[in-house]
């Protein structure tokens, strides 16, 4: 699972600098199925993908290299949470 929050300013053009968002298309945008189980609970794991490592080369030559994805469990054990009444105005 990667979580990515992208946010804009409204101040500045995209146009003016179209690094910042090169990278939009290439988002998983797909809905998993994984998240939405039933009796998902305290105890229950996720397994998020690790980055694929790569080996950078030198030369002209190209190296064709396997892409190997990995995960990791990662269980929730103990849940925390901050609680807290909305202001109203008087």
């Amino acid at each position: 699972m990667l979580l990515i929050n992208v946010s804009h300013d409204s101040s500045r053009s995209d146009a003016d600098h179209p690094q910042r968002t090169a990278f939009l298309p290439y988002i998983n945008k797909q809905y998993n199925d994984e998240f939405a189980k039933k009796g998902m609970k305290v105890g229950s794991s996720v397994y998020p993908r690790r980055p694929v490592q790569f080996t950078v080369r030198t030369g002209a030559v190209a190296s064709l290299q396997d892409v190997v994805e990995t995960s990791e469990a990662i269980t929730i054990e103990q849940e925390f949470a901050i609680d807290w009444d909305s202001p109203t105005s008087t």
